[in-house]
C-alpha cells in the first residue's frame, strides 16, 4: 500500500512543480497530497493499528497474570514450615572439601 501512497505523492509533486506560483504549488501539494494521503493512510492503517493494541493488551495481562502467580507461590513457599521443624532453628548445610588432582594444585617449574 506504500507504494500508491509513494506514487501518488510523486505526481502531485510533479504537479506542484508546474504551478505558476510558489504559492499555488504549495497549495497544491498540501491541498492534493499530503491532506488527502495521510487521511487514506491513516483509514487504511486502523485494522492494523487495532490488532496491535489487542496484542499489547494480551502481552500486559500474560504479565500481569505471572506475576500474580509469582507472587502467590512466594507466599505460599515462605508461609511453609521448615524442614526440620517449626521450632527448631535452621540448619546450615554442611561444605565439604573436594580433593583436588595434584598437578591442578602445584604449577610445573618452567625448564631452561
Amino acid at each position: 500500500m506504500y507504494i500508491v501512497a509513494i506514487a501518488w505523492m510523486y505526481v502531485v509533486v510533479l504537479m506542484a512543480a508546474t504551478q505558476d506560483s510558489v504559492l499555488a504549488g504549495m497549495g497544491t501539494l498540501v491541498f492534493y497530497g499530503v491532506l488527502p494521503c495521510s487521511v487514506v493512510m491513516y483509514l487504511i492503517m486502523a485494522p492494523s493499528r487495532a490488532k496491535q493494541k489487542k496484542a499489547l493488551l494480551r502481552a500486559e495481562s500474560a504479565v500481569e497474570n505471572a506475576v500474580e502467580n509469582a507472587v502467590e507461590s512466594a507466599t505460599i513457599n515462605n508461609a511453609a514450615p521448615p524442614a526440620n521443624g517449626p521450632d527448631s532453628p535452621p540448619v546450615a548445610p554442611s561444605v565439604t572439601a573436594a580433593a583436588e588432582p595434584a598437578s591442578q594444585t602445584a604449577p610445573k617449574p618452567d625448564s631452561v
